[in-house]
């Protein structure tokens, strides 16, 4: 189950917290979308380095998506997603966007205290608490967007059932995050941390 992708066609927006991060989306589309979308990884780190990272050789990947179109008829549950420590909102698009292709809303925050942009250009701050509200934050976001008229996701969003999954340093954040009320299950994956 759940190797393949599912029956609907995969959305993707670029939405951003109101204290400046970056949020991106992956949502069940209307039938018919089609579209690929590429991300290179060497776009998420400072100009300095990036200047030295001169091998022609693929340093991110290609999934099928369609940029900011129609999400499909329903209302669907939500599901946030933590990157790990130097990684990037856009790196597991194996696992969002294979997700969405279910019929969830995946939403996954750029969490700069520990991002690669942040991390290599050395101007990471913060800890586990700054990240956890990063997520809490991008939840209040979709939902808010889920009821908003002028909102794409009016309508769509099932806010009674919300799950965290977290990579690494993001599986602490999930961890921390499950503390919300909102927040119905977790998967915490490689964080190092046990819950007792």
């Amino acid at each position: 189950a759940y190797t393949e992708a599912g029956p609907y066609p995969v959305g993707v927006t670029t939405l951003q917290l109101e204290k400046g991060p970056l949020v991106e989306v992956w949502y069940p589309a209307v039938e018919g979308t089609t579209g690929r979308e590429t991300y290179d990884v060497r776009d998420y780190v400072p100009a300095a380095i990036r200047e030295m990272l001169t091998a022609d050789i693929p340093a991110g990947t290609t999934y099928a998506a369609g940029r900011d179109v129609d999400v499909a008829e329903g209302a669907f549950p939500v599901v946030l997603f933590s990157h790990g420590f130097t990684g990037i909102r856009v790196q597991s698009t194996f696992l969002t966007a294979s997700m969405a292709s279910w019929g969830m809303i995946v939403v996954s925050p750029e969490h700069p205290s520990r991002d690669l942009t942040n991390v290599l250009g050395l101007s990471a701050s913060g800890d586990r608490n700054d990240s956890v509200d990063d997520l809490l934050q991008s939840l209040d976001l979709i939902t808010a967007a889920g009821t908003d008229a002028t909102s794409p996701f009016n309508g769509h969003v099932d806010a009674t059932r919300v799950a965290a999954v977290g990579h690494s340093a993001g599986g602490g954040t999930v961890l921390g995050a499950a503390a919300d009320e909102r927040i119905d299950g977790y998967v915490s994956l490689a964080s190092g941390v046990l819950r007792g």
